[in-house]
């Protein structure tokens, strides 16, 4: 299911994705910053699915920005659709029946990161892709592993 969605976890990646997911002990805590269209939401929350237990946080601003070299395909993608992005996430996360393993938070990683507590189990860095994007978010959600 996660194919039929716009992005960029495909093959190899993936599969390997899942496993990680998946192996996760129970009750797990997965955060994904950038969570675009829900492709990797998807994989990642149909692997809780899977082990029965936990939650991935998904982490967005859900308005096509990013780095200088993704901004532009994100903004192509987008004109397609036909309904605002986040919906379109919604819409893709609850066709793959794993709506009960996600919780959205509409926002930078930074913004949503000032005000986390929660411990994480994984952390799944696939937003900004700059030097300067990916440090800030490694640097705001590292403490919380």
């Amino acid at each position: 299911m996660s194919e039929q969605i716009a992005g960029w976890s495909r093959g190899d990646k993936a599969i390997e994705l899942i496993e990680i997911a998946r192996r996760l002990p129970t009750g797990a805590v997965v955060v994904e910053i950038g969570s675009f269209l829900g492709s990797s939401a998807v994989l990642l929350a149909g692997a809780r699915k899977v082990a029965g237990s936990g939650v991935v946080h998904c982490v967005d601003p859900f308005d096509a920005s990013g780095d200088a070299h993704s901004v532009p395909v994100y903004e192509e993608l987008v004109s397609s659709l036909h309904s605002p992005m986040r919906q379109e996430f919604e819409s893709n996360v609850r066709s793959a029946g794993v709506e009960d393993f996600v919780v959205v938070h509409q926002g930078t990683a930074e913004e949503v990161g000032e005000g986390w507590s929660e411990r994480v189990d994984l952390l799944f860095l696939d937003g900004d892709h700059s030097p300067e994007g990916a440090r800030s978010n490694f640097e705001t959600w590292i403490p919380f592993l």
